[in-house]
């Protein structure tokens, strides 16, 4: 599905309903990280480039619409993280449970059941 990015304006291929372009997200981070590493007021909204009205330490957009954005963005970079850490993992926890169901030779249920102590003898 082609999207438009609302920061750029760039044409993108978007799934889930996305927003930005990979690059402005990344963009972005690398803005915020930055300034929280060396610790400065951010003069200048992180997502437009417009003034802020009163700089603070934990303030980087000047308005609540590029507030949003930028928590979108956050929300995607914190899905890329999961996606990571489950891609080390390599199963989740219901496939596990399952896999050793399987192995004792019971359904899901009742081994869960049998792991909770409700299990019938």
């Amino acid at each position: 599905m082609r999207s438009y990015c609302k920061i750029c304006g760039k044409e993108f291929e978007g799934e889930n309903n996305r927003k930005f372009c990979a690059v402005c997200v990344d963009l972005i981070r690398v803005k915020r990280e930055k300034a929280k590493e060396k610790h400065e007021r951010t003069e200048h909204c992180i997502i437009c480039g417009a003034k802020i009205e009163i700089p603070r330490f934990n303030k980087f957009t000047c308005s609540d619409e590029c507030s949003s954005l930028l928590n979108s963005v956050y929300q995607i970079n914190r899905r890329r993280r999961r996606r990571k850490k489950n891609a080390k993992i390599g199963q989740s926890n219901l496939d596990q449970r399952v896999k050793e169901a399987n192995e004792s030779g019971l359904t899901y249920g009742y081994y869960m059941a049998m792991k909770r102590g409700q299990g019938n003898d």
